[in-house]
């Protein structure tokens, strides 16, 4: 009994790593950033709400648990199709469930999960521009969420989910940056790491213009610093690191917008622990040499 209590204890953690924890709190900054731009407000919350939640964390650990099913990573937990299609179907069906109008983008996100798999293929274009089926994964994650609330998306909503795109396909090839000496057909690989770094800045000023647009003011300037820190910065890792907990906290001034600003830096707090916390867990080449077993024990 207590070795089957280890086994299952042990699957779950394998799992919950591998859904990239420091992430889980984002896309729930993701559900309330929509419906705070659908309808003005985050407040009061509701079963639609977790189930908004629940789609969007769904399709993301479905997206999670299809890479490493796929990829099957000697240094990282085992992962199995049919876990990873659970989360996929999982996440469209509920969607689809509560509203008819987020199923396309939730099952084109879906899509994008199989497509990005393949970015360490045979294709040299896909391996070489991955992080851009990343961001437009997102944007579609977004749009999905969004639709929960409303039949069609707004023209701020459009921008903010571009926005959200452009962060992503930015933070993506951060990651890319990250794990140049171990890749090999990775944009920073084939073009070299000034020209990724030049296109991680564009990106995210990209970013940074579209939610100012969408939401008025400053609130893409943290999306900024980033782009910056990537002309200024040759470590990649850290530059990684930061351009997860920076594009949580552009999420979290969108879904405070109108209103609950405590609650989103609540939510941005849980953010940035989780990050710390988690980010060194999952295992990667370019890990620094701190043991990832310390984040449970």
């Amino acid at each position: 009994m207590a070795t089957a209590l280890q086994t299952l204890t042990s699957s779950l953690q394998a799992h919950l790593l591998m859904a990239r924890p420091y992430s889980i709190a984002e896309h729930a900054f993701i559900a309330l950033a929509a419906k705070a731009l659908a309808t003005g407000a985050i407040t009061p919350l509701g079963l639609k709400d977790a189930a908004c939640a629940s789609a969007t964390l769904l399709l993301w650990f479905g997206f999670c648990w299809h890479l490493e099913s796929v990829h099957k990573h000697e240094n990282r937990p085992q992962i199995s199709t049919e876990t990873a299609a659970a989360g996929l179907v999982g996440g469209v069906a509920l969607s689809a469930a509560i509203s008819l109008s987020a199923t396309l983008p939730a099952f084109l996100y879906s899509i994008c999960a199989l497509i990005y798999s393949q970015k360490e293929g045979t294709s040299f274009s896909l391996g070489a521009f991955s992080f851009v089926v990343r961001g437009a994964s997102h944007a579609l994650l977004f749009a999905t969420a969004s639709l929960f609330y409303a039949q069609f998306l707004s023209s701020n909503q459009l921008l903010a989910a571009c926005a959200i795109g452009l962060a992503m396909a930015g933070r993506n090839l951060a990651g890319d940056l990250r794990d140049v000496q171990f890749d090999k057909k990775t944009f920073p690989v084939v073009f070299g790491a000034s020209l990724a770094r030049i296109t991680v800045f564009a990106l995210f000023l990209s970013a940074a213009i579209l939610l100012s647009s969408s939401c008025g003011g400053l609130c893409g300037l943290p999306l900024l610093t980033v782009g910056v820190a990537a002309l200024v910065t040759s470590n990649g890792y850290k530059l990684h690191q930061t351009s997860v907990i920076v594009t949580m906290a552009a999420i979290a001034i969108l879904a405070s917008a109108g209103e609950a600003a405590a609650l989103a830096t609540l939510f941005l707090a849980a953010s940035a622990f989780s990050t710390l916390l988690f980010y060194g867990a999952v295992p990667r080449a370019s890990n620094p040499v701190e043991n990832s077993a310390q984040y449970f024990h």
